[in-house]
């Protein structure tokens, strides 16, 4: 169990890259896989938040191939820095954070400011809901 545990923080954590805009039934599904430990390839995390950002943040075309590079490369350094790397947890969130912080920093050059707003408020939203449900 404590190591199921470990593997779900672990992985929420990586999705924190991925979950922020997904629709409120894919968060929900997300938070569930993670639980049972059946988790997403990057490839995959990647295009569900290629599709949640077009639909949510109504991204332009000239934006969309941009960001799905930005979502790809993040969700791969996720995998291979966080879930899969030999850390504990704190460890793992303090590499997210500073990982979050980097994708940030690209996504402002890339989006406009109400199209970032849309973005940083639905990320923290669904973040904060998969802790919550990890671990109360």
């Amino acid at each position: 169990m404590k190591k199921q545990f470990s593997v779900g923080i672990c992985c929420l954590l990586c999705l924190g890259l991925s979950l922020p805009i997904m629709a409120q039934k894919n968060v929900d599904q997300a938070i569930e896989s993670i639980k049972t430990g059946q988790i997403q390839s990057p490839e995959q995390r990647c295009a569900e938040i290629d599709a949640a950002m077009k639909d949510h943040v109504r991204l332009r075309n000239d934006q969309i191939p941009i960001v799905h590079e930005i979502n790809l490369r993040y969700a791969r350094r996720a995998d291979l820095e966080i879930v899969k790397a030999d850390l504990g947890n704190w460890a793992k969130y303090r590499r997210l954070m500073d990982m979050q912080d980097e994708k940030d920093k690209e996504l402002k050059r890339i989006l406009d400011a109400t199209q970032f707003e849309k973005y940083a408020v639905a990320r923290d939203a669904a973040i904060w809901k998969a802790v919550k449900a990890l671990l109360f």
